[in-house]
Formats: C-alpha cells, sequence, structure tokens
C-alpha cells in the first residue's frame, strides 16, 4: 500500500470512528442522530475509498450494501422499531464496513443495542422509582448507540481493516 493509501486508511478510521461517537453522543443526549453526520460520512467515503485503493467495484458493492440496509432499516421504520436517524446510520456505517462486514455488523448491533437499550430502561425505572414515581416506559429508546458501538466493534474487520 501507498503513503497515500495508508494515510487515507489512517484518515478513515479516524472519520469512522469520531462520526459513530458523535452519533451515539448525540443519540444520548439530543435523542437525535444529526443529518450533517450521515452526509458528511458519505461525501467523504468515496475519496477516502479511492485514495485507499479501492476500486470501483468495491465502491459500487459498498453502495449497494449500504441501500440494502437502508430497505431492511426503512422497513423496520415503518413498524415503529426504528427510528429514522438509526437507519440512516446503519446505512451509513454498512457503507463503510462493507459487503463482508455487514452480517457481523447487524448481529453485533443486535446484540449491543438489546443491553444498551435494556440497561437505559433499567437506569430509568430506577431513578423514577427512586423519586417515588410511577414507571411508566419510554416513548423514546435510543437505539444509535448500539447501532454506532457495533460499528466500531467490526471496523477492524471491515475492507479498510484488511488494508
Amino acid at each position: 500500500m501507498s503513503e497515500l493509501g495508508s494515510a487515507s486508511t489512517i484518515t478513515a478510521a479516524i472519520v469512522f470512528m469520531g462520526a459513530m461517537i458523535h452519533a451515539m453522543y448525540t443519540d444520548l443526549t439530543q435523542e437525535r442522530i444529526h443529518n450533517w453526520t450521515i452526509l458528511a460520512m458519505l461525501a467523504l467515503f468515496v475519496p477516502l475509498a479511492s485514495t485507499a485503493g479501492f476500486g470501483f467495484n468495491e465502491i459500487t458493492l459498498a453502495f449497494g450494501t449500504a441501500l440494502v440496509v437502508f430497505m431492511a432499516g426503512f422497513g423496520c421504520f415503518a413498524a415503529g422499531w426504528l427510528g429514522g436517524g438509526d437507519v440512516k446510520l446503519a446505512a451509513a456505517a454498512a457503507l463503510w464496513l462493507g459487503p463482508g462486514a455487514v452480517i457481523p455488523f447487524v448481529l453485533w448491533t443486535a446484540i449491543l443495542g438489546t443491553m444498551i437499550t435494556l440497561s437505559i430502561l433499567a437506569l430509568r425505572r430506577k431513578r423514577m422509582l427512586d423519586a417515588g414515581l410511577d414507571y411508566q416506559r419510554p416513548d423514546f429508546l435510543p437505539y444509535g448507540p448500539g447501532i454506532a458501538l457495533a460499528a466500531i466493534v467490526i471496523f477492524p474487520q471491515s475492507t479498510w481493516g484488511l488494508m
């Protein structure tokens, strides 16, 4: 790999991890994942992938993978299981992770998303009961942190990590 490709791979890792950490933080604190985070990931993917040595077929497959994840996520959104930001984040993560890492990504998302969601429910319940209030299940439960954490865990197994 050339120095330019190596620098692009390191830059990609920084961009990806930064975007995932930002999405995790904003979903937990603001109950939203900013569109500009997703748009930045989309805008930076092709230039970084190209300079890192990805070919046209690899980039096309990555976009196809992202589209499949987006379509599946849209079904989950329509059923009320995921928010729109969660779907966009999962698709953007799938773009960067590529087709070879998408199945482990989905599995890790299910595991970590469930663990984080149950932890949040338990903490909210304890906080309400400690305050002497009746517990009511909240309308909003962030799933972005599970998606982002799963993407971070899987990133070393992606095409970027194998280079």
